[in-house]
């Protein structure tokens, strides 16, 4: 890690902030990750709060990272794959707040690709096109999961999320 960090640039290291829940196990998550990080010379300033304020400073896209519990709002793939695979406008005035916007990750083909697969009314098709989907969330991401794996792709079940922007990197001085 301190290889690959030197030949980016940052071979000084670099601080980045984490907000993490002041709840177990969402803290001592924060704190390995802190400890982790630091090995490589990347110092996290842990920002521990209540659920609440977490949220809140999540909603306002005001972290760098964060540590948080998330489960869909119903049994149904879109209700998991569009709040994280789905962004059309990266811009402050939009109505459609998810986890992509939040973290300013702007994904013009995985939107294509999950609002397709959302009108899909053939359902090994829909299966397909969701499993294609959440291949390229796994693998291409800004997302980091812990806890169960879904059972098929987008399945439902709380998953323990650790969303660190890109824009983190390129927020970085040269």
């Amino acid at each position: 890690a301190k290889a690959l960090l030197a030949k980016a640039g940052l071979g000084g290291g670099f601080t980045v902030s984490v907000d993490a829940m002041a709840a177990t196990p969402y803290r001592e998550i924060a704190q390995s990750l802190q400890s982790t990080f630091g090995q490589a010379g990347i110092v996290l300033d842990l920002r521990v709060a209540e659920p609440s304020q977490v949220l809140t400073r999540y909603r306002e896209r005001r972290h760098d990272m964060i540590v948080f519990v998330w489960s869909p709002d119903y049994s149904d793939p879109s209700s998991t794959i569009e709040f994280f695979a789905r962004n059309t406008d990266n811009g402050a005035g939009v109505a459609n707040k998810n986890a992509a916007w939040r973290n300013h990750w702007l994904i013009p083909q995985l939107t294509v690709e999950t609002e397709q697969a959302s009108r899909e009314i053939d359902p090994p098709a829909r299966v397909q096109r969701y499993g294609h989907s959440a291949l390229a969330l796994a693998t291409s991401s800004l997302y980091g999961r812990s806890g169960r794996a879904p059972a098929m792709p987008c399945a439902t079940g709380a998953w323990l999320t650790l969303y660190w922007p890109r824009k983190s990197w390129l927020a970085m001085p040269s």
